[in-house]
């Protein structure tokens, strides 16, 4: 049997079946990591019971598929910050069956919120008219138009925070 070299394990084609393989591995590696620091606080995503894994394992299912869906931003650590909240209040209704349906309702509500703001994940554009470091520069300047001691407090405690690094 011979095996072409797009089908080789080790192949570092972008098409090989192998690389896609070891990236959606990568990927959701770094999502378990990230899903085991997720608000270790709350009894809802901390702990190794099987209601906690469960809903991990939801979260897991909507990040991976994310990232499938839209390969050119892929997954990025803080996703899981963001839909943290989005899935809790899902997955906590008071009435069982909408709470049920939590991974499945969670999942348009994440997608929608990052449509708005996914730029902000795009590493290549950080320093674009769209990117976050535009963002924050035009946050910066609401904040100092709007309540210039908040702005002055935090532009002080941003550079002493820098200095200390």
């Amino acid at each position: 049997m011979k095996i072409s070299h797009e089908d080789h394990p080790l192949s570092l084609g972008k098409a090989s079946v192998w690389h896609q393989y070891f990236e959606h591995i990568e990927i959701a590696d770094q999502i378990d990591r990230d899903l085991q620091r997720t608000h270790p606080e709350m009894k809802l995503f901390s702990g190794e019971s099987l209601f906690r894994r469960k809903h991990r394992e939801s979260m897991r299912n909507i990040l991976l598929l994310f990232s499938k869906l839209d390969p050119a931003i892929c997954y990025v650590q803080g996703m899981n910050e963001v839909l943290a909240p989005i899935y809790y209040v899902f997955s906590t209704d008071t009435d069982e069956q909408n709470a049920s349906n939590s991974e499945a309702d969670s999942f348009p509500c994440f997608v929608r919120l990052l449509s708005d703001s996914v730029d902000h994940f795009c590493q290549q554009l950080d320093n674009s008219s769209v990117g976050i470091f535009s963002t924050l520069s035009r946050l910066a300047e609401l904040l100092k138009a709007n309540d210039e001691e908040l702005w002055q407090h935090l532009e002080f405690t941003s550079k002493a925070s820098l200095m200390e690094l």
